[in-house]
């Protein structure tokens, strides 16, 4: 199905993750929303990702939520990178987001998740294992949150 001239899809699914962040994390983590209920409180927080080497460009996350919860753990962080096609999803620059959030929030839960928009639903490896001489040093898993256009735009003209 070809891309909606009217909307663009990438800009208007991330106004709406930014303009209704309440209805963003029951979308996108519905299962931890139904044991946590709705979050009483969130806040945005800096999206670049803290470098060792300032000579390069930094990078930077789509977005990046703090939420408060009634009970459990006080703070849930979310992470959402966006990708335009699930051939274009970067599992190591994932991962070094997760890390620098594990890093700066240590009493965080966080929650990777990848939001993929494209004309239709493929298969994604949401994975990746770092290992040397037959040991494992690195397991990184990222959920995943696919979108084709019809559900981008249907979502995008909510509320």
């Amino acid at each position: 199905m070809p891309r909606s001239p009217r909307i663009s899809l990438d800009q208007g699914i991330k106004e709406l993750l930014q303009v209704r962040p309440r209805d963003t994390f029951s979308f996108l983590l519905p299962d931890i929303h139904a044991l946590r209920v709705d979050p009483v409180t969130w806040e945005f927080l800096t999206t670049q990702v803290r470098k060792n080497d300032l000579r390069g460009k930094g990078f930077t996350m789509d977005l990046c939520i703090r939420y408060e919860f009634p009970h459990g753990p006080p703070i849930l962080l979310v992470l959402v990178e966006h990708w335009a096609t699930a051939r274009s999803l970067n599992l190591i620059r994932t991962a070094h987001y997760y890390l620098d959030l594990m890093g700066r929030f240590p009493d965080c839960d966080v929650v990777p998740v990848a939001l993929i928009t494209e004309s239709e639903i493929r298969p994604v490896i949401s994975h990746l294992v770092g290992s040397g001489s037959g040991e494992d040093f690195l397991r990184f898993h990222t959920r995943v949150v696919q979108l084709a256009n019809e559900d981008c735009e249907r979502w995008a003209h909510v509320g």
